[in-house]
């Protein structure tokens, strides 16, 4: 084993301290702790026991492997191993036990690699913080020695993991405010709509008794729109060829069906655990009132993007200032039928099959400045 020195530990600590607040000083870190222990490639970061899912602060190990390290069927060591203790294929079975292990043959041998050694740092809900490492069969054997190097090197780990989480904290409050100044609305949410997270803006939002969107029991919910805000959610959460889903577009006509409506945004945010959350993957909600009135300029701007004619763009600029399609055809005084003809022409025109689409389409056409 390599002699490791006080100074050692000091630049090992200086260097984790480093690159919580600045990611690029990882790899010097990374380096320091393989000249101590016997590790080809290492990983820090939170993974979640109940889907498998990680978010990593650095992370060596080659992508398609590291995605599944803390999949159930993997029977990861690591998951369910009590915090602060060192584990490893040392510490656990005979050697000839490990290799016939799910572990080895499914995740270690296919990489090129014959032991591994981890420490869970910390846990938060059902979020849970790991350093871990994993040696080839070039290399020397781990050692007690190692393994009670390690042991001394727990604490120093399990700070580093809760400080990254702090700033995360940190920067998601700093997030909170500056959409607080763009008066924007700004909510971070789990899977089923439960509230994680939200701003002054947006909780000024839900308090309004007009405003289309509430809070049912910490639950998101927007009338007869939640079934769409349900569906967006889904998606952002979707995970198609394992990569984040998309989240999407939406107005959230105001409760009394008149004045202005909400233009709602919800977008993945998969690196929550990272952020102090207690959950693995969340979602960011952005919510934001619709102008009173559309620009001056509306009907020319539709009529130059889609085509449309005059009364379709009326038709248009009433359905997003949040007006339904019945209350539409009252204000500009046609039937309801006409308004119907020209509902089905703009989604003609502008490639869209919902009224929801539609209004969420021309929304993000519409600046606060746009009749200047």
């Amino acid at each position: 084993m390599t002699t490791v020195t006080g100074d050692d530990i000091a630049a090992l600590t200086q260097s984790l301290y480093a690159a919580v607040y600045d990611e690029r000083g990882w790899p010097d870190a990374a380096a320091a702790i393989k000249r101590m222990i016997p590790t080809r490639v290492l990983a820090i970061g939170v993974f979640e026991a109940r889907t498998g899912g990680q978010q990593l602060l650095y992370g060596e190990c080659e992508e398609s492997y590291g995605e599944i390290c803390f999949a159930p069927e993997l029977e990861n060591p690591v998951v369910g191993a009590p915090v602060g203790r060192v584990v490893s294929d040392v510490t656990l079975m005979s050697r000839r036990e490990f290799e016939r292990s799910v572990f080895f043959n499914g995740w270690l041998r296919p990489q090129g690699d014959r032991s591994f050694v981890a420490i869970n740092t910390a846990s938060q809900g059902r979020i849970t913080g790991f350093f871990g490492g994993s040696s080839g069969f070039d290399q020397r054997p781990l050692e007690q020695e190692d393994l009670a190097l390690l042991g001394r090197l727990t604490p120093l780990m399990t700070r580093i993991v809760n400080m990254r989480s702090q700033l995360g904290a940190l920067r998601l409050a700093e997030r909170n405010r500056t959409y607080d100044r763009l008066n924007i609305g700004m909510m971070v949410v789990d899977a089923h709509g439960r509230l994680l997270g939200i701003n002054d803006t947006a909780e000024n939002l839900l308090a309004g008794t007009s405003s289309g969107l509430g809070a049912l029991r910490g639950v998101i919910e927007a009338g007869r729109s939640t079934t769409q805000l349900r569906r967006l959610l889904a998606d952002a959460f979707a995970e198609p060829d394992g990569r984040s889903g998309l989240g999407g577009y939406m107005i959230v006509p105001p409760a009394d069906g008149l004045g202005r409506g909400l233009a709602v945004t919800v977008a993945p945010m998969a690196d929550a655990g990272l952020y102090g959350l207690p959950v693995g993957q969340s979602a960011t909600i952005f919510v934001q009132p619709l102008d009173a009135a559309n620009p001056r300029n509306l009907e020319q701007r539709l009529a130059g993007l889609f085509g449309v004619t005059g009364k379709e763009a009326q038709v248009a600029g009433a359905l997003v200032e949040g007006h339904s399609l019945k209350h539409t055809a009252q204000l500009l005084n046609i039937s309801i039928h006409t308004a119907r003809t020209h509902l089905a022409q703009l989604f003609v025109k502008t490639s869209t099959g919902q009224q929801s689409q539609l209004v969420a389409l021309l929304a993000r056409l519409i600046s606060p400045d746009g009749g200047n």
